[in-house]
């Protein structure tokens, strides 16, 4: 084969036949222009292939006219196959008329790339005609020439005739499609092998679309087809259709699967590069990783990666460059400690396998400021000799690590300052008991240097119970936690010190979370104190309290015994001075008795404070909850201080706003001995003018309580001190005008549980001014009428009430009958219990049981609560006959033991007759 041979675009195989043929063949490309020729061609025009090639072939052998050259070139643009007859002129000039015919040839991407121009002598067709009768063998003999070297060929392929009828096929073709073996036969029609095709799913394309896929490989068989096709097996075929002068067509296909199998794994090796450099592009940029490659051949460090832009350049600002930027700006301290270890580093390794090496360094940035750079590097190429001739590695910005690793130094370094600070002592064990960690307070509690005892054994120290007594190892603080998994909290044990002393410890472990393959906590905290002072101090303290204790009952039992011993005698005095009252006419003599009687109130009133500011001490002092009008309390208060007012020549003024007459829930008791102690002071300490009492407020708002008066008044200093124990204005006051200085003191502790407050201002010799807000929720309900009063004013007689009385005081028996005289009742006294038992039982023998028991507390023998016990144990009558204790001792703790041993009411040494008869008369009413 020629080179010019080598040049035609046909296949090899195809060529080789195009080159037998006797007809004669020139391929031209699109612009008719000469590209291969056959032997016949050039023969026959007498141009050699070289010499045609590139030449249009309309002017170099056709002696065409204008309408065969129109008709050529219309059917050249729309690239479709043309047959004209014209005027062949061979290189000579002779013409010969010939017969042309055009077919259209198609690239890969099925566009029309060229003509195969075959022509045919007129006359010698003639000549083949007239000579049609030659031997047949002749005919035969060329056809098996022709059969043998298509068979031959290792690429299938098919001759099909003019009427679209298979002449012959290959083995090679049959081998390409075996499920159309069988019907490849001479003669059988193309669109029927097609169809058979379709049916057998040779054709995967046809999937679904079957009729119109038909049609459409039908039009490229009939007009000339090149490009490729895939089976249904996976194979590539490479398809030529190309249609043959006569009019038929030669089918030529070639199986391209393992260059398609080579292009598909060079496509994915491809890919797969382009994945991996992207991957890795995205991996160094995502983790701020910079890149250096340095040859000892030409010097130049190249970077890449985020090398530059980690030191605050631009790439083209460091890479490529003759001088290392390495050295250029790392820190000279950093620079000389790496060169210091470059030979070591960079020596040939004994193994074969290069080590990278790791460097921390500081580099410039170019803002002036040093970042710091963990440089890894290893050396990937050296020379014959040993020594490294190229060297790669990586930068990677730790700048902030570093940050974080001297805060977490630092944080470090303080924490075990904090620790060796702290009061506590702290020690970190491992499971096994052994001491990891110990600040300086646990070697000071344990007299040994803290440091000494990382690696002790915690069992191995000596504890006791806190009494000294033996203490085994399963209830050590720490076997505790080990053993139950949880924190052991507040245990006290001793311990025998390193010098043989001993301390008491209170002893806290908690497991850290850390665990171990066991499930066991890996670490244990334990802090403890020494509390052998605390302990002293405990027991100091609670002798201290027992004492407290001692003296405060000891306090409390004087502070009964002198109620009881005053209020006894004192019964006495204020009683008879009231009988007398009643009995004196003459202005004088009352005088007296008025005189008496205001001199045992105030002891009264000296006592009730005491007792008072006792109950407040001991926080003892309560207040009730019920429904009263504030208003009343005014009203009832005001002419006991009136009288006193006037004897001075004061004006007292009473009012009340509206809001002061809606029932409100609090103490009316308190809240009377808080405005009786706040006038009291008032008309007290004025000498002339006016005090005013007003009592305001509305349904949301609370209770004003406001008192003024136009007396000494007192500065700043002395208001400060108003509220103190047994404090007045002045030292000299309390001389002047008497009192115990505890009253604001009580006012103050009524009105804190009542949840109010008071304030005070004054100016000396101008007046003082008091006001004070309770927050005294209005009652639902209005107040229950106090009747005692109203009762013992009203029934001035007891007529047909028997009345028991016993008391060891013949005063107050004396002062008891005179009262209950004039009341009507039938009065027994005697002496004490015992005779007031005895009585009660002669008086059921007589069928005449007294209706009421008066019984005084203290007395010989039998008090009050074992005579009514007694009485009750009687049976009878005695279960029920109501009784009311007449006791001088009044203290709170007291009256409500009497009431729980039975008593339905108390009447309080010293009494008045009106107290008396109201408590008589309610109890009796209730009965």
């Amino acid at each position: 084969m020629t080179s010019d041979t080598q040049h035609s675009p046909l296949p090899r195989h195809l060529r080789q036949i195009v080159e037998a043929m006797a007809g004669r063949v020139v391929i031209v490309d699109a612009a008719l222009r000469i590209t291969w020729a056959n032997r016949a061609w050039e023969q026959r025009t007498g141009w050699s292939l070289a010499e045609a090639r590139g030449r249009e072939l309309v002017h170099l052998v056709w002696d065409a006219q204008a309408d065969e050259i129109a008709t050529l070139t219309a059917a050249m643009a729309r690239g479709d196959a043309c047959q004209c007859e014209t005027l062949s002129r061979d290189a000579t000039g002779e013409r010969r008329p010939v017969e042309v015919r055009l077919v259209p040839l198609q690239g890969d991407d099925g566009a029309v790339s060229g003509f195969a121009v075959l022509d045919t002598d007129i006359p010698a067709q003639t000549d083949h005609r007239v000579h049609a009768g030659r031997p047949l063998d002749e005919a035969e003999r060329a056809r098996a020439q022709l059969a043998n070297a298509i068979e031959a060929l290792p690429d299938g392929v098919l001759v099909w005739d003019d009427r679209n009828r298979l002449v012959m096929a290959n083995s090679a073709y049959r081998r390409m499609y075996p499920l159309l073996a069988d019907v490849l036969v001479p003669g059988v029609d193309f669109d029927h092998v097609l169809a058979i095709g379709v049916e057998r799913n040779v054709y995967p394309n046809a999937s679904g679309r079957e009729q119109a896929w038909l049609a459409e490989q039908h039009a490229l068989f009939i007009k000339g087809y090149v490009g490729e096709v895939r089976l249904a097996d996976g194979r590539w075929i490479r398809r030529l259709d190309l249609r043959t002068i006569d009019g038929g067509c030669i089918t030529v296909r070639i199986e391209t699967t393992e260059r398609h199998r080579h292009l598909d794994a060079l496509d994915a090796a491809n890919r797969a590069l382009a994945e991996a450099r992207q991957t890795l592009n995205q991996i160094i940029e995502s983790t701020d990783v910079g890149t250096w490659d340095w040859s000892v051949d030409d010097g130049i460090e190249r970077t890449g990666g985020r090398y530059a832009q980690m030191l605050g350049y631009a790439p083209d600002e460091l890479s490529p460059t003759l001088t290392s930027a390495f050295t250029d700006l790392a820190h000279p301290d950093d620079l000389a400690r790496v060169i210091a270890t470059e030979e070591k580093d960079l020596a040939p390794p004994a193994d074969g396998i290069e080590k990278i090496r790791e460097h921390y360094v500081r580099m410039r940035r170019k803002d002036g400021s040093w970042a710091w750079i963990l440089s890894r590097a290893s050396v990937t190429e050296r020379f014959p000799d040993g020594r490294f001739r190229r060297l790669v590695g990586i930068h990677i910005d730790v700048t902030r690590r570093k940050q974080l690793e001297d805060e977490v130094a630092a944080s470090r370094t303080f924490l075990n300052e904090v620790m060796d600070a702290s009061m506590s002592a702290i020690v970190v064990t491992d499971r096994d008991g052994l001491i990891t960690y110990a600040n300086a307070e646990a070697g000071r509690i344990l007299g040994v240097d803290h440091h000494d005892l990382e690696g002790a054994d915690v069992v191995s120290w000596e504890l006791t119970e806190p009494d000294g007594s033996p203490m085994p190892v399963s209830s050590y603080p720490l076997r505790r936690a080990l053993t139950k998994g949880e924190t052991v909290r507040g245990m006290r044990i001793g311990i025998i010190r390193a010098d043989g002393s001993r301390c008491t410890l209170s002893v806290n472990v908690a497991p850290h979370s850390t665990a171990l393959a066991a499930d066991a906590p890996a670490r244990f905290i334990m802090s403890f104190a020494d509390i052998s002072d605390d302990i002293a101090k405990a027991v100091r303290l609670e002798q201290a309290l027992e004492q407290a204790q001692a003296a405060n009952r000891s306090k409390s039992t004087f502070l009964a015994n002198m109620s009881h011993e005053i209020r006894t005698p004192l019964n006495g005095v204020l009683g008879m001075a009231e009988l007398l009252d009643e009995r004196i006419t003459t202005s004088p003599e009352k005088s007296m008795i008025g005189t008496i009687r205001q001199s045992g109130e105030l002891l009264l009133n000296v006592l009730n404070e005491i007792l008072d500011m006792s109950k407040i001490e001991a926080g003892k002092m309560t207040v009730e909850a019920i429904a009263f009008i504030p208003a009343d309390i005014a009203r009832q208060i005001e002419p006991m201080h009136s009288l006193r007012a006037q004897e001075k020549g004061l004006l007292l003024e009473v009012s009340t706003s509206p809001g002061a007459e809606r029932a409100r829930l609090g103490d009316p008791f308190r809240i009377q001995q808080i405005l009786n102690n706040l006038l009291s002071n008032a008309v007290k300490f004025t000498e002339r003018g006016s005090v005013a009492l007003s009592l305001s407020g509305s349904d949301d708002t609370p209770l004003t309580i406001e008192v003024r008066d136009t007396g000494i008044g007192m500065t700043p200093e002395q208001v400060g001190r108003v509220f103190e124990n047994f404090e007045q204005a002045e030292s000299g006051t309390m001389r002047r005008f008497g009192g115990t200085g505890l009253g604001m003191t009580i006012v103050r502790s009524l009105i804190s549980l009542m949840g109010g407050h008071i304030a005070i201002s004054s100016t000396p010799d101008a007046g003082t001014r008091v006001e004070i807000s309770l927050p005294l929720p209005l009652a639902d309900d209005a107040p229950a009428a106090d009747v005692r009063v109203a009762d013992a004013i009203t029934s001035n007689s007891l007529v047909g009430f028997r009345l028991l009385v016993a008391d060891d005081s013949i005063t107050n028996r004396i002062v008891l009958s005179e009262m209950l005289k004039a009341s009507g009742a039938t009065v027994v006294v005697v002496t004490d219990g015992v005779e007031a038992v005895k009585e009660w039982q002669r008086m059921v023998e007589a069928d005449t049981p007294a209706d009421l028991l008066l019984l005084d507390i203290s007395m010989p023998v039998m008090d009050g609560i074992e005579a009514l016990a007694a009485i009750r144990a009687t049976g009878g009558a005695g279960l029920c006959v109501p009784a009311v204790a007449v006791t001088a001792n009044a203290m709170a703790h007291q009256v409500q033991e009497y009431l729980t041993a039975g008593f339905a009411a108390h009447v309080s040494k010293p009494f008045r007759r009106p107290d008396l008869l109201a408590a008589i008369t309610s109890v009796l009413k209730r009965g």
